[in-house]
């Protein structure tokens, strides 16, 4: 059982059931958050709609009672003239006739319990119409004295609040409507107009509006706000200020969703609606009221998660046969293979990166064979390749033996130009192909330099001079890899002087700085500065210098290799007049300069290496 636990199939099944469970619980948790949101939103926008629905009827049927206010308090109008003139009772009536006119020919007639126009100098002199006046209190002067004493009046008619009727018997509430009545011609306040509105005014237009499990409904005037039940209005604290949420998309002019935090600190979904100045309307609800049903969704969501599973499944049966039989199969071939058994089996071979592997392990088996067949036949030619390797060290001795006779009989003859040439030829063999060194001093590198150059003298008869300048023979002293100079001469004779005819080539060796510096210096056609510019010792040459610059570049990467970035090789060049490159190397005082230059190679980078100086 522990076995099969550490197996490809195993780690496959737990893999794809742990994917099965992640995939579902995202789902359910992104459907829930989906359909949550989803719910919140339509349910903040229909509270929205209604609202403006029921603002607008209750502001049509508010609009009849200040229409009548407002006309009450016009000085020009019968109950302001009524106010200020002399008392006549025939006066008296024909205002109140037209007092009562006005208000019966109001849609909303119904709602006025109470219209009262009374003078703030004479508390007698007063009209009344109203649905509800056969209950009255008498009008006496403590009754309209409290009446001022209460409400404060401000221009134009508004609603001050929702309390009791202050000329009622009942102690019912109404919707308490004020105006000043204003003096005919003029601007002095002389009179009061008061409308006692029935709260059914609003009521009724709520009785189709439906809250929801939670929900309260505010009606907020002014600076009071009222808590709508069943029972009535119910003064409470003034809600707080909503923060606007920009999530719904429905906002219309006049209202604000958002949300709000009550005092026991929740979190509340907020829709308010301004029915008019000084009158909102607010719904404050939990949002866990827009929670979606879970029959709703439920169902859904088990059955996305059941084809989850499903899927993963049939996954799990994919990949057992993709890769789990595959690899076992392998595994099998591969205990054989342990035990002795190379035969081929194509049955672990197939088209898939699985079956490419079986095949490369049926390859291997096969080179094994071949290889175990071929030890044999190469013992045999054990004592063949000794045999060509003594003959391959014979030939470059013959070379040598034929170079000197050359040499000996050039001498005979009076050639010193050959004599001198074949030998200058034969050292420059000798060390190619004998040095093993890879660092060599810069005496020997010189001294090579010399017989190349020799080779070359006869060969373009005297057009090519070459003058060494040497600063310090102390400099000869330092190392630098081998064969790094003749590339550059061969550079300066073949693409500087070779196409200008005839030059000269001079090899300045200096110091620098601390380094030795090691210049070849020629007087040949010399280098574009464009195809200069473009050399990049690191990629690609150019395509102008490409012979130019594999050599170059060759050198340049041999010596930062060698000594660190900060080495290299460094050409300067003008068109037609001279070409200068220039290898600079470290510089080892004398104490190091008597180690071979291998071993100051070794103490140069370990100093490196170290931070310390060389």
């Amino acid at each position: 059982m522990r076995s099969w636990l550490k197996t490809v199939k195993a780690y496959t099944v737990a893999l794809m059931l742990c994917f099965a469970l992640a995939v579902s619980t995202l789902v359910i948790s992104f459907s829930y958050y989906l359909v949550y949101q989803y719910q919140l939103r339509i349910s903040v926008q229909s509270i929205g709609f209604n609202q403006q629905l029921i603002s607008r009827n209750i502001e049509r049927d508010l609009t009849d009672a200040f229409t009548l206010a407002n006309w009450c308090s016009i000085g020009a109008n019968p109950p302001a003239r009524y106010l200020v003139a002399r008392y006549d009772p025939v006066l008296a009536v024909r205002t109140y006739e037209r007092l009562q006119e006005e208000w019966a020919n109001k849609r909303t007639y119904e709602y006025m319990d109470r219209v009262v126009v009374i003078s703030n100098d004479d508390s007698s002199r007063l009209l009344q119409t109203g649905r509800t006046t056969g209950g009255s209190l008498p009008f006496l002067s403590k009754n309209t004295e409290s009446l001022m004493a209460k409400y404060e009046l401000k221009n134009g008619a508004y609603i001050y609040d929702i309390s009791a009727d202050p000329f009622s018997q009942r102690s019912s509430e109404v919707v308490n409507i004020l105006a000043p009545v204003y003096i005919p011609g003029g601007r002095d306040v002389i009179g009061t107009v008061y409308i006692a509105l029935n709260t059914r005014v609003i009521t009724d237009n709520l009785k189709g509006y439906k809250l929801e499990d939670g929900a309260v409904l505010y009606l907020t005037i002014n600076d009071k706000s009222y808590k709508i039940t069943e029972d009535g209005f119910v003064l409470t604290d003034r809600i707080g200020d909503i923060q606007v949420s920009k999530k719904y998309n429905y906002v219309e002019e006049g209202q604000i969703i958002g949300t709000i935090d009550d005092p026991d600190g929740r979190n509340l979904d907020a829709v308010s609606c301004r029915i008019r100045d000084g009158l909102t309307l607010t719904q404050l609800s939990d949002h866990g009221s827009a929670l979606p049903p879970a029959g709703s969704w439920l169902p859904l969501v088990i059955g996305v998660c059941c084809l989850i599973l499903l899927l993963s499944l049939l996954a799990i049966l994919t990949l057992n046969r993709a890769i789990s039989q595959p690899v076992a199969r392998i595994s099998r071939k591969l205990k054989k293979i342990a035990e002795g058994d190379f035969s081929h089996d194509p049955n672990i071979e197939s088209d898939s990166e699985i079956g490419a592997v079986g095949h490369g392990i049926n390859q291997l088996s096969h080179d094994v064979v071949e290889l175990m067949e071929t030890r044999l036949a190469s013992e045999q030619n054990k004592k063949e390749l000794e045999y060509r390797m003594l003959q391959s060290q014979i030939n470059p001795h013959f070379l040598y033996n034929s170079l000197g006779a050359i040499k000996w009989m050039a001498t005979l003859q009076k050639a010193d130009g050959i004599a001198e040439m074949t030998t200058a030829l034969s050292r420059l063999l000798k060390t190619v192909s004998k040095d093993q060194r890879k660092v060599v001093p810069l005496r020997d590198e010189i001294a090579l330099l010399d017989d190349y150059f020799m080779t070359l003298k006869y060969r373009y008869g005297g057009t090519v001079s070459f003058d060494k300048y040497i600063e310090d023979d102390k400099l000869l002293d330092c190392c630098l890899p081998r064969f790094v100079l003749q590339p550059l001469m061969e550079n300066a004779i073949f693409h500087g002087i070779e196409p200008k005819g005839r030059g000269k080539i001079e090899l300045h060796i200096s110091e620098d700085n601390g380094k030795a510096s090691i210049s070849i210096w020629d007087d040949g056609i010399g280098i574009d500065p464009e195809a200069l510019s473009n050399m990049d010792w690191d990629t690609s040459e150019t395509p102008d210098s490409k012979q130019l610059s594999v050599g170059l570049r060759s050198v340049h990467q041999r010596v930062s290799n060698v000594f660190g970035s900060e080495y290299g090789l460094n050409i300067e060049s003008e068109p037609d007049k001279f070409t200068k490159m220039t290898i600079r190397v470290p510089l080892f005082d004398s104490s190091v300069n008597r180690k071979g230059c291998g071993e100051n190679i070794l103490d140069h980078t370990k100093n490196k290496q170290e931070g310390g100086n060389v």
